[in-house]
């Protein structure tokens, strides 16, 4: 009996260590600030070395903010996995065509060498499509303007810190309208197709999509605590009423057409 105990509490201790672990240190965290603007002009180096701006890649679609380090040996690998995956996976949106991927690094001593070779390994490694370096820009700050990522990731309410020669940070991508809108984040190192696919619809303000995704949007509420979405059932409710409503309509045509139909039989006959 005293061993089951013993075993017992061995587990407990070691899922409350796992935990306390597993939490972000303090100082980081992501503060969610939909519908804030974020500072279009600020300036960075883009993977060729050229001094670029926000405001020339928010033109005329939603926008993927990525935010990482190009060093970062675990977390942001797992996340950029996760948003390359994604992106493969979600159908008739296409990225380039209706949306743009920015990866911004929180490093000021990244350099756009190891932008390019970050940029190459994910973009060659996309299996369905072919995108440029203006589809999926990789971003690093201009030693003029060192301040610049996290003037821009505080704006988002994105929180990091230095932690040795590492960072520190939040697993979090942020969708944009064209405007420069924050509209949504999108939590962890997976993306599930729907919960990228409706954010990006969202941050669109409808302008991509199908019929059918505005259908089940209604159905879907976005979570911000949790930073996906969520069935919502009254939209489920709504949805069933207006399909038995169509149903009922269809029903009666049916037999409208029909008893029409055998009057006109009748009167043939007589």
């Amino acid at each position: 009996m005293m061993k089951k105990i013993l075993i017992i509490f061995g587990f407990l201790l070691s899922f409350t260590i796992f935990a306390e672990t597993s939490r972000n240190p303090e100082g980081v965290y992501v503060e969610q600030k939909l519908n804030q603007s974020i500072d279009l002009n600020l300036v960075f180096l883009d993977e060729d070395g050229n001094q670029v701006s926000l405001k020339d890649f928010f033109q005329d679609k939603p926008v993927v903010i990525a935010p990482a380090y190009y060093e970062c040996p675990r977390l942001c690998t797992l996340v950029y996995n996760g948003l390359k995956d994604v992106v493969e996976n979600v159908d008739t949106i296409q990225p380039g065509k209706d949306y743009r991927i920015i990866s911004v690094s929180f490093n000021p001593e990244d350099t756009p060498i190891l932008a390019k070779k970050k940029a190459e390994n994910y973009r060659k490694n996309l299996k369905k499509y072919s995108l440029s370096n203006k589809d999926w820009v990789f971003l690093v700050a201009d030693p003029q303007h060192p301040e610049n990522p996290q003037k821009l990731l505080n704006s988002m309410g994105y929180y990091y810190k230095k932690d040795g020669e590492d960072y520190s940070h939040p697993a979090a991508i942020i969708f944009l309208t064209s405007k420069g809108i924050i509209s949504k984040y999108l939590y962890g190192i997976e993306f599930l197709t729907r919960d990228f696919r409706f954010a990006l619809i969202e941050a669109s303000q409808g302008k991509i999509g199908t019929p059918i995704d505005t259908v089940l949007l209604t159905c879907f509420r976005y979570d911000s605590i949790q930073g996906k979405y969520a069935p919502f059932a009254w939209g489920f409710m709504r949805l069933g009423g207006i399909l038995i409503l169509v149903l009922i309509l269809g029903l009666l045509a049916i037999l409208i057409f029909l008893e029409k139909r055998s009057k006109n039989t009748n009167f043939q006959l007589k």
